[in-house]
Parts: structure tokens; C-alpha cells; sequence
């Protein structure tokens, strides 16, 4: 029982990371879209990811709250 329960977490945890990353990426490409009507210089993904690190985790924190 506790095999399985080990793997069943394992695939929660990792169902959240990808879900997690999903979220960030959808947030990046909002960013770009905003970026792109105010005519200002794009970032990369990870650019974007390091310069909003904390916004981006409160911002999943509030959305896992709903």
C-alpha cells in the first residue's frame, strides 16, 4: 500500500510542477502581448521568470487558494 501511495504522490507533485509551469508560461505569453501594444523590448521566458520570480509565485499561490 505504501509503494503505491509513494507513486501516486509522485504523480501529484509532479501533475502540480506542471501545472505550475503551464501557469508561468501563460503568464509570460500575457506579458509578451502587453509588451508587444506598448512597443517595448520582449524577454525571453527566462528573463521574464527571473525578473518576476515573486509575482509569478504569489500570483499560482492565490490561484491554488481558489
Amino acid at each position: 500500500m505504501k509503494r503505491i501511495h509513494g507513486r501516486r504522490m509522485k504523480r501529484m507533485e509532479s501533475n502540480k510542477e506542471l501545472e505550475k509551469d503551464a501557469f508561468f508560461h501563460e503568464m509570460f505569453h500575457r506579458n509578451c502581448a502587453e509588451r508587444e501594444a506598448y512597443n517595448e523590448t520582449l524577454y525571453t521566458y527566462e528573463e521574464y521568470v527571473e525578473k518576476n520570480r515573486q509575482f509569478l509565485e504569489d500570483q499560482w499561490k492565490k490561484k491554488e487558494a481558489l
